[in-house]
């Protein structure tokens, strides 16, 4: 979640630059978007697989003794991660970038007489009303990710190994059409909900102290 927002975050101020062409690199920005996420997930397979040898660099990098990442337990929740960073890219590249657009300009243009730097305008004025933005990003994210399954289903199908890649939704998935535990997957699901329920009024509560609302 926070990698996938910094990512995002960062993106949108690099397509605010004045320069020309900008428009085509927010066009390859939120092209993501256009992609769901069991497409993505097929794309990805391919370059995960060993046939391709997209990876092999970083498996060698890490000394790994497999022939995909998805294959190994250290690094196959970090691979579906990702995926899932890349697909959700789009959507959060636009939200973004339409949190910091809606920033008036003579607030900056105030800053820059007063002598402010790119950093302190960033960090007094950009951080401060982006908040709402970023707290939004925040709560979908977050649910997003704990209702993940498409993708863990696509590039492994299982549990994965040493039940590396067994998430939550995954595993009522598994409880419900392979082992027919109807009422346990069913039980799961509540928790789920409760679980999302929970954490989003936590997330809320803590990060609303410090949302700025214009």
């Amino acid at each position: 979640v926070p990698l996938g927002i910094v990512c995002a975050l960062a993106l949108a101020l690099l397509a605010t630059v004045n320069v020309k062409g900008i428009g085509f690199f927010r066009t390859i920005f939120t092209s993501s978007i256009a992609i769901s996420v069991a497409s993505a997930s097929v794309i990805w397979s391919l370059i995960y697989s060993p046939t391709t040898r997209a990876t092999q660099w970083l498996i060698t990098l890490l000394h790994l003794n497999t022939d995909s990442l998805l294959q190994d337990a250290r690094t196959a929740l970090l691979a579906v991660a990702f995926t899932t960073i890349w697909t959700s890219l789009g959507f959060n590249f636009i939200v973004t970038l339409s949190g910091i657009q809606a920033i008036p300009q003579d607030i900056y243009e105030s800053a820059l007489i007063d002598g402010a730097s790119r950093w302190k305008s960033f960090r007094y004025i950009t951080l401060p009303l982006l908040s709402p933005t970023l707290l939004f990003l925040v709560l979908i994210t977050t649910i997003q990710s704990f209702q993940a399954f498409t993708q863990f289903n696509v590039l492994i199908g299982n549990e994965g190994p040493s039940s590396a890649t067994d998430v939550f939704v995954f595993a009522i998935f598994t409880s419900f059409w392979k082992d027919n535990r109807y009422g346990f997957a069913s039980a799961m699901s509540v928790v789920l909900f409760l679980i999302l329920l929970i954490l989003t009024f936590i997330q809320y509560r803590l990060l609303d102290r410090r949302v700025h609302y214009q």
